[in-house]
Order: structure tokens, then sequence, then C-alpha cells
């Protein structure tokens, strides 16, 4: 038996409305997330255009039919603007109503120059224009891996819709509110199927972005910006193990602001907070991509150098510790020369662990630190003088 096509859209509008609160509590809780706010007005303009669409008895022909078609297309176009906002851009919602106006326009043409089918052609080709426009916009790449359902699912409703235009010529459309006939059943069913999945994936996405963020936080150094101790552990073992099983060297390097007490007590620990952090920066201007770094302790520092022998390392350590003397030289409030030494050990077939590793690096800073700072030795047992 077929369904009935007022019971589908009754449906159609719970779904709707169950989206619409299920995105408004969810931005309600993280308000920062604009992305779920947008969505929310989507999910309630699309409950509006239904609800309008279901009253031909009640409210005058043009608002069932036209206006309500209009809403349907502002309905879609905010979620291009969701996207937009989720990918940190402006919002600027009036691009979603750019395809309304040119639908209430050309409704208002006589229907000797318009006929029925080319007026729901015309709606259907904004629509899904609308629709793959937000597809593209969550299809965005930059690691998130619940951008793609929701890609797909916009993709594939823009789809759906144009597929639309055959139906909207081939099959007898009653004058006036099309949507109760049966053809149109269909439509309401892929209506309902969209709308409850679409929600729940935007919410996925936003999640797995926070997720992602609060990782980061938890693996990053607040004043310096590079990794924290837990971080460059992390990494330092999966760079390790590379090495190890494509017998290529790994070298690190422990690095300690030289005196850096004196600086905080001097000229206070703001001052000190500047040198730190132009060391990072001197790190992060000095050091190859593939290079790892992070800061472990108060000014103590570590670097990771894959595919890097002592003597690579050294004089990477060489540019580093000269160019962060360069620039600490312009900290405001600093009124004495910076310098830094620094301690290098670098992987051999014997090395145990990366604990190993830093540990011999760090004897060999301790080293340059006792013979009055501003050196760099290779735990070799040779040192070299910065």
């Amino acid at each position: 038996m077929a369904a009935d096509p007022q019971t589908l859209f009754s449906v159609l509008v719970a779904s709707t409305t169950v989206g619409t609160l299920l995105l408004l509590w969810c931005w309600w809780q993280n308000r920062a997330e604009r992305v779920l706010m947008w969505s929310c007005a989507a999910y309630f303009s699309g409950s509006v255009a239904i609800l309008l669409m279901t009253a031909p008895d009640i409210l005058p022909e043009w608002i069932t039919t036209s206006f309500a078609v209009a809403v349907t297309m502002w309905s879609i176009g905010l979620i291009w603007i969701a996207g937009r906002v989720f990918n940190r851009l402006p919002a600027k919602p009036w691009l979603a109503l750019i395809g309304p106006a040119v639908w209430l326009i050309a409704s208002e043409l006589p229907q000797a120059y318009v006929a029925v089918p080319v007026r729901v052609s015309l709606a259907t080709v904004i629509t899904a224009a609308y629709a793959l426009i937000s597809a593209r916009e969550f299809a965005r790449a930059d690691g998130l891996s619940s951008r793609y359902p929701v890609a797909v699912i916009l993709g594939l409703h823009g789809i759906a819709v144009i597929l639309r235009i055959p139906f909207a010529f081939a099959l007898p459309i009653p004058h006036g509110l099309p949507l109760f006939s049966d053809w149109f059943s269909p439509v309401a069913i892929e209506g309902i199927v969209f709308s409850q999945i679409i929600g729940l994936l935007v919410v996925m996405l936003t999640r797995e972005r926070l997720e992602l963020q609060l990782r980061a936080i938890a693996l990053t150094d607040p004043l310096t910006g590079l990794n924290n101790r837990r971080a460059i552990f992390e990494r330092g073992h999966a760079l390790l193990s590379h090495g190890s099983r494509h017998r290529r060297p790994v070298s690190v390097v422990a690095l300690d602001l030289d005196h850096f007490k004196t600086i905080n007590d001097r000229f206070g620990h703001p001052t000190g907070d500047a040198v730190l952090a132009a060391f990072a920066d001197a790190i992060r201007q000095t050091l190859r991509a593939g290079d790892e770094s992070g800061r472990i302790g108060g000014e103590e520092f570590v670097c990771v150098l894959p595919d890097t022998d002592a003597d690579q390392a050294f004089a990477a350590a060489h540019r580093l510790v000269t160019h962060f003397t360069r620039l600490a030289a312009d900290v405001p409030g600093c009124r004495t020369r910076c310098t830094a030494s620094a301690g290098i050990a670098t992987s051999s077939l014997d090395t145990d662990t990366f604990e190993t590793l830093v540990s011999a690096a760090d004897v060999a800073l301790y080293e340059a630190k006792r013979g009055g700072g501003e050196k760099i030795i290779v735990a070799s047992p040779r040192a070299i003088s910065a």
C-alpha cells in the first residue's frame, strides 16, 4: 500500500523539528561552534517551509507554493553558510538569499510564459545547486574524517533533487500545490532520510574537531607553541622506530638557556617568557619541516632530527643557538646577551630506546653547562665549543 503523502510530510516536519532541537541544544552547550547555530537555523527554516506547504486550505496559494519553496531553498542555502562558518570563513548569509530571490521573481511570471514543469525544474536546479555547493564546502581537506560523510550525504541529496526534473515533465502535476500527488511521496521519503542523517553528521563533525583541538592543547606547550614533554616523547619514539627500521640515524639535541634564572631575576618573568618565545621562534626558523621539537621543562628543550648524523646535528644546533642569540637581542627589556647550550646524542644499532638517547643528550648538555655554557657537546665523548 502506498504511503499517504500527507503522513509522510508530517513525519518530515517531525524530523526537521527534532533536528532543530538537537542542534539548538548542542549549540547551547558550545556556543563557540557557530556551525551548529546556522545548521539549527537551516532546520528551523525547513520546518517552517514544510508547514507552509501542508496548509493549502488555510493560507493563500502563493504562500503555500512560491514562498514556501523559497524558504526551502533558503534552508538549504543556510547549510552552505554553516559550512562556510565551519571553515572559518565569513558567514555572508545573503548568499543563501540569491536563489530564493531568483525563484520568487520567476514564479511571478505568467504561466503562459513559464509552465509548471519549468517552474518545478527551476526550483529543483536552485535547491540542488545549494546542496552541491554545501557538499563542496564541507569537503575541504583538513584531516577531519567526519567531513566526508557530510559531503557525501549533501552530494547525494543534490543528485536526488536533480532527478526530479524528468518526473516534472513526464508525470502530471496538478495546478497549485503539487505536493500531495502520489509521485511526490519519494521526495518526502528522501527528505526524511536526509534530515535524520545530516544533523547528526554535523554534530559528529563538530565534536571531532573539538576533540582534536583538546588533544592539541593537551600536547602543546602554551607559552612557546611547541610540543610539550608528552608530545615530544611520543613523536620521538615514532621517529626513532622509523629510523631503526630503515637503518637511518636519528639525533636528539637537548638544549638549555644559559643563566636563565638571572634573566628572570633581573628583568622579570614577562621578559623571561619573551626570551623563551624567542628561543621557540629560533627553533621554528632553523629546523627542517620533518624535525620535531618540544619544551620539556622551564628553559629546557629537546629537538629530534630524523635522518641526521652527529655532524649534521651539530651544525643544526649551532645554527639554532646562534640564531637565538640574534633574536633575543631584540626582546624588549632584556639588557643582556642571551645564549644557549646543547648536548647531542645520535642513535646507533645498539640504541635501546628514545629515553636512552635523551639521557645521553642530557649528559652531554650537563657537561656543556658545567663548562660555563654557550657550548655544544656531542656525546662521543668529544666536546666542541660553540
